[in-house]
């Protein structure tokens, strides 16, 4: 086992191999026990992992169908303030939304060797976006972020077209099931283009006709456009 953890549904605390992963049915409401000092086995663990030296050994963080507002998303700022080598951050269906955000962002921007980050099916719009993209700009290792299911819209695109423009790892980009046409996405299309390690490009489920989905893919034809 290495250093690492992960959280089950009935909320226990188990070693696994470089993760720390909390499933459907967690709410960080018991590792938050330890900000307060009620140390229990369980969080003893984490406290042990995270707190006292190891968490050089932490990659990835997968937290899915999960209230991340306060007092959690605060802890979890507090957790990756510490993980300065985690490789892969997963939010899913977390309800995050701009505060919860926030809190999270104090400590993602210092993880500079994250290469996959993950915040789908939640709330974020621009406002939300704005403060990602700020935490993220000097992450230059990113190469998969996933911003599907939330609430993006043309205007979006420009924000993020800014940040991405000199990200020269990325290779992913998914923002399928989103708000966004044709106006947002040309723009940021040729952003991504000139990106030399870009790969792919999830677009399905927004406001695209199939004559403009056509319209992007010449615009950018090594680029694999999932659309499905």
């Amino acid at each position: 086992m290495g250093n690492s953890l992960c959280c089950q549904d009935v909320g226990r605390f188990v070693e696994a191999n470089n993760d720390i992963v909390i499933y459907k049915g967690s709410d960080l409401r018991d590792i938050y026990a330890l900000y307060h000092q009620r140390m229990n086995d369980e969080t003893r663990v984490l406290y042990k992992q995270v707190i006292r030296g190891n968490a050089d050994a932490i990659e990835r963080i997968q937290i899915i169908s999960a209230d991340l507002d306060d007092p959690e998303s605060r802890f979890l700022g507090f957790i990756l303030a510490e993980l300065f080598n985690l490789q892969k951050l997963i939010l899913k269906e977390n309800k995050l939304s701009f505060n919860g955000l926030m809190n999270i962002t104090v400590g993602l921007e210092n993880c500079y060797e994250l290469k996959v980050l993950v915040i789908s099916s939640n709330r974020i719009g621009k406002d939300e976006l704005k403060v990602l993209c700020e935490s993220i700009s000097s992450l230059k290792k990113l190469e998969k972020i996933e911003l599907a299911d939330n609430d993006l819209n043309d205007e979006d695109m420009n924000i993020l077209m800014k940040t991405l423009s000199d990200f020269s790892a990325l290779k992913s980009l998914d923002i399928h099931k989103n708000n966004i046409s044709y106006r947002g996405l040309y723009p940021l299309a040729s952003v991504l283009k000139n990106l030399s390690a870009f790969e792919e490009l999830s677009l399905s489920a927004n406001d695209l006709t199939h004559d403009e989905i056509g319209k992007i893919t010449t615009l950018i034809p090594k680029i694999n456009i999932i659309n499905t």
